[in-house]
């Protein structure tokens, strides 16, 4: 697997408060389920920011898939994000049942 770690730096408060608010209102708010216990998959996760800004919007049930080791261990420590998983996407999803999330994204894999 290709090392991508070096192409983005651990983010800062400033970055983090931009991404929140963009994915806030370009994403979450016009897009999301009304019910906040709908459980949401991010694919390609990153350090875990968009699944922040999930849960700062009141969602419970956040899941993330990763491949750099170091981006979900900064979600994990850093975010309290529990749910985050470190390997490849397509394993991940072959691994769950079909209809286990109400919502998938893929934001940063596109």
């Amino acid at each position: 697997m290709a090392d991508y770690s070096h192409y983005y730096d651990i983010p800062d408060g400033k970055y983090k408060e931009n991404r929140y608010n963009h994915y806030f209102n370009r994403y979450i708010n016009p897009f999301f389920p009304a019910d906040k216990n709908a459980r949401i998959l991010d694919l390609g996760c990153g350090y875990g920011i968009f699944l922040d800004a999930c849960r700062r919007g009141g969602y419970k049930n956040l899941f993330g898939v990763e491949a750099e080791k170091k981006w979900a261990d900064y979600g994990r420590e850093k975010l309290d994000l529990e749910n985050l998983s470190c390997g490849d996407i397509f394993t991940f999803l072959s691994s769950q049942k079909d209809s286990s999330f109400d919502v998938i994204t893929a934001i940063n894999v596109m």
